[in-house]
């Protein structure tokens, strides 16, 4: 594989643990191990932490006259930076890319999901707009689409009206290691009860917090929940109600956790329920499972894809449902070890050592065909 510069948007990280930000930096880690002779460049308005190993990485940031937003610095700025530095491809995540280039360079959009067109009402105005307003324009100048699941793929092609032959498949791994042999006896990071339940995610409209605490709600004997995750937007009636599961001893909010103690939630808990409206890839749930945690989560977009047979769902929105499945499964230790070996097996399938390799060579495919066609701008 002939050595490329590589342009990477570095801003997801201003979020260090929120989940594009753990994509980026569990591909690039393995980038770095796998393609030495590449060299990573990061760019962001702003110093941030990517939390990657010395290699073949540098991080750039633009000092220069500020601009605001981020989707405005991209598209005016950027492309001067891509061009000093002669970088041959840009890895854009998720809606942005810069939609006019001053040197040849390929772009490469990762789209992690479409929620701007699906879900525009679980977004905040500003970030919708933003979103929704480049993502269309953005898929047309990519010279080639990452989908992180088969959902994700066809739902760029039919909202974004793009070539299927343009998109590509890469799934996600799991970006916290995890093993079916784990060491339930360590130190735990918080003072919870032996036995609980564990969701994690942002707490936002889209990851549909409130149908889990509804369902607890209605369960006569409702298991003790954790809730692992940063908080988003549009959130106080969820937090409202966490704090009466607080004050009842029925629950315990943790907020956004490192690895480590990721890992331990995983480890311990009895099951995850994962109840989102939607999702692009569901990364928690291929996590637990490599940690030998059930799941469960509702029927919806890429989930029961990436789920497969070691899942148990729900339909979205469906709280009594969700009751029903928790205390048919709390109850039934025969059945939550099948899942937790089921999920060890079907976590096996996501790898980030074999999504970074699909990758670069995806970049490796978008050089090559922007040398031979492309023009400088476009």
């Amino acid at each position: 594989m002939a050595s490329l510069r590589i342009g990477v948007d570095a801003g997801v990280f201003r979020s260090y643990q929120a989940g594009i930000a753990r994509y980026v930096r569990s591909m690039l880690c393995e980038m770095m191990k796998q393609a030495p002779s590449h060299r990573f460049h990061l760019y962001a308005t702003r110093p941030v932490d990517p939390g990657l190993p010395d290699g073949n990485w540098e991080l750039h940031v633009d000092r220069g006259r500020p601009l605001r937003p981020a989707t405005l610095w991209m598209q005016v700025r950027l492309p001067e930076l891509l061009a000093r530095d002669r970088i041959q491809v840009f890895w854009g995540q998720n809606h942005m890319l810069p939609l006019h280039m001053r040197h040849r360079c390929a772009r490469l959009l990762t789209l992690h999901d479409l929620t701007p067109l699906l879900f525009p009402g679980t977004m905040h105005y500003t970030t919708r707009l933003s979103s929704g307003g480049l993502l269309a324009s953005a898929a047309r100048k990519a010279d080639l689409l990452i989908g992180v699941s088969e959902a994700t793929a066809n739902l760029a092609v039919r909202l974004l009206r793009v070539k299927r032959s343009k998109v590509r498949v890469v799934y996600e791994g799991s970006g916290v290691a995890g093993s079916g042999d784990s060491d339930h006896e360590s130190a735990p990071p918080f003072d919870l009860p032996r036995d609980f339940v564990l969701t994690v995610g942002t707490v936002e409209p889209r990851k549909d917090h409130e149908v889990l605490l509804k369902a607890l709600d209605d369960m006569r004997e409702g298991p003790f929940l954790v809730v692992a995750g940063g908080v988003g937007w549009r959130c106080s009636a969820v937090f409202r109600r966490l704090r009466r599961f607080e004050e009842a001893g029925r629950g315990r909010y943790v907020g956004r956790v490192d690895d480590e103690c990721l890992s331990w939630l995983y480890r311990n808990a009895r099951l995850m329920v994962y109840p989102s409206k939607y999702e692009g890839f569901g990364l928690p749930v291929v996590e637990a499972m490599s940690h030998g945690c059930p799941v469960v989560c509702s029927w919806s977009s890429s989930l029961p894809e990436v789920g497969g047979r070691a899942a148990r769902y729900f339909r979205v929105g469906d709280a009594e449902g969700l009751a029903r499945l928790l205390g048919r499964l709390l109850t039934d230790g025969r059945e939550l070890s099948r899942m937790a070996r089921q999920g060890i097996e079907q976590a096996r399938q996501f790898s980030f050592s074999v999504a970074a390799d699909k990758t670069m060579e995806l970049m490796q495919e978008a050089v090559t065909v922007r040398s031979r066609f492309g023009s400088a701008r476009r």
